[in-house]
């Protein structure tokens, strides 16, 4: 039985409340609306709010996970605000659960004691909301179009995190919420595979389907080469950056990887180990051909922590030892990027060179202004967005390149604390989690690719900027922290 406590449908009292809410909106719809489409997009907001009234929250969730690799698929509106089917289903799920929660105050009940096991971790994120808003008030006046939507982004993903920690109570829903990431990655490598494939047919990068569903219909064609000597595509799958996709393919591979190794003592559960199998394959080819040392370097270092923490990987020596050389040979390769083309293998001399000149190595400018920036404003930071704007980068976004950099630079002191913090404390309650032995093999498996993908993003992150930038890996960060708390059974 599921016992959560945010459940049920609503009592008439509710309902009365929430169709004077819907009223109003219409009302205020019709006075504020400039278009036919802006009265479109409001008649599918209030028609998913009353759908949300019949549901329960959970599943909503389910829903807006498996939406929110489609991260390409947005569309604009007269407002500057993208709308999504993630972000539909969000404003639909933080409505529902508001609520439910609404209702549970009005009776004059108490919140579950299971809440308050996560005082730490929601206190901290509400000090990461306190210092992204004097971040954005602090924005320049030739930011204030960039800054509200990075401050946007991060506020939904801190709610969608908050959320998480209110209707995850149970191993059964965790369970859901992690194969339901896992089935997010299906659209996007099929995307990815379409992509490729156009490529090598037609030697160009086609424009994705429904592309009247995208905003920049032709963000797909960005990425046609990576250099102008090599005659490859960096797929981007559903996403607007082949580094995007590659770090949402790490993740669904060490998932995959450590549930495969759980799978694999199961005598029985053929069907399951090949398909994981398959995934696994596909998805790694994917990741090669996004071209992003990020990903790979994550990887390397994800499937380090996976050999380590995963029990039935080290039940086998030569196993461990195994795995533990390829993701080593990996993380080798991520950082001199050597790679075999359709020209042939690039001079090993020549190739490394170019690699270190134009990769990594071009990136120490934009450390050593991050620094300066954090110097010169150490408790609060520069201001959100203001980086690229001091120090003459392009306008269309503001990092140094090292997400941690660019919280220290923009947010000072006040941002990075909070934000390390609930990153370290996440990661060390899933570690005593998963080491428990009392915890059973699947859900330490689990455990294990779940915690091994988000280091691998954090990891990747020491050389790109964007940990908390796509809705996939706030769902990612989100099963993390509920891991750490959620009441899993113990062994018989």
């Amino acid at each position: 039985m599921d016992n959560n406590y945010i459940t049920g449908s609503l009592r008439k009292k509710e309902l009365l409340l929430w169709l004077l809410i819907v009223c109003i909106s219409i009302i205020l719809g019709i006075l504020i609306g400039i278009s036919f489409f802006t009265g479109l997009i409001l008649t599918i907001l209030i028609m998913g709010v009353l759908f949300s009234l019949w549901i329960e929250p959970f599943w909503l969730l389910v829903i807006l996970i498996l939406s929110s690799s489609l991260y390409v698929y947005r569309v604009k509106t007269p407002w500057d605000f993208n709308i999504s089917i993630f972000r539909m289903f969000f404003i639909f799920l933080v409505i529902s659960l508001s609520i439910r929660i609404l209702g549970i105050a009005l009776k004059g009940s108490q919140i579950d004691n299971y809440i308050l096991r996560f005082k730490l971790v929601l206190l901290l994120m509400f000090l990461i909301g306190i210092a992204y808003a004097i971040g954005l008030i602090r924005s320049y006046p030739q930011q204030k179009s960039l800054a509200p939507i990075f401050f946007l982004n991060h506020l939904i993903g801190l709610i969608l995190v908050v959320s998480m920690t209110f209707l995850i109570s149970t191993k059964r829903r965790i369970v859901i919420l992690s194969y339901a990431y896992l089935a997010s990655g299906i659209i996007p490598l099929l995307l990815g595979g379409y992509q490729l494939m156009y490529w090598f047919f037609h030697h160009d990068v086609p424009i994705l389907p429904f592309s009247n569903f995208i905003y920049l219909p032709k963000l797909a064609q960005i990425y046609a080469r990576v250099s102008a000597d090599i005659s490859l595509p960096r797929v981007i799958g559903s996403f607007t950056d082949p580094n995007f996709f590659g770090y949402f393919l790490t993740s669904i591979i060490l998932i995959s990887l450590s549930l495969f190794f759980y799978y694999k003592q199961k005598k029985r559960k053929f069907a399951i180990k090949i398909v994981l199998l398959l995934y696994i394959f596909v998805s790694f080819f994917g990741l090669l051909f996004t071209f992003s040392r990020s990903s790979l370097f994550g990887l390397g270092i994800g499937g380090l922590v996976l050999t380590r923490l995963h029990r039935n990987i080290t039940t086998s020596l030569f196993m461990k030892y195994a795995f533990f050389g390829c993701f080593f040979i990996i993380l080798f390769l991520s950082l001199v990027n050597v790679g075999l083309f359709d020209k042939g293998i690039i001079k090993y001399s020549d190739f490394l060179h170019a690699r270190l000149s134009t990769g990594l190595f071009d990136r120490i400018e934009r450390a050593r202004n991050g620094v300066r920036a954090f110097l010169n404003q150490p408790i609060l930071g520069i201001g959100l967005a203001n980086f690229e704007f001091e120090y003459g980068y392009r306008r269309d976004a503001s990092t140094t390149h090292i997400f941690y950099l660019t919280i220290l630079s923009e947010l000072g002191l006040m941002g990075f604390f909070p934000v390390t913090t609930f990153l370290i404390l996440i990661s060390i309650q899933s570690i005593r989690k998963i080491s428990n032995p009392q915890i059973p093999d699947h859900l330490s498996a689990l455990g294990s690719g779940l915690l091994s993908s988000l280091l691998a993003l954090m990891a990747a992150n020491l050389y790109y900027d964007n940990l908390f930038g796509i809705e996939s890996f706030w769902v990612l960060i989100g099963l993390v922290t509920v891991y750490g708390y959620v009441r899993l059974p113990r062994r018989d």
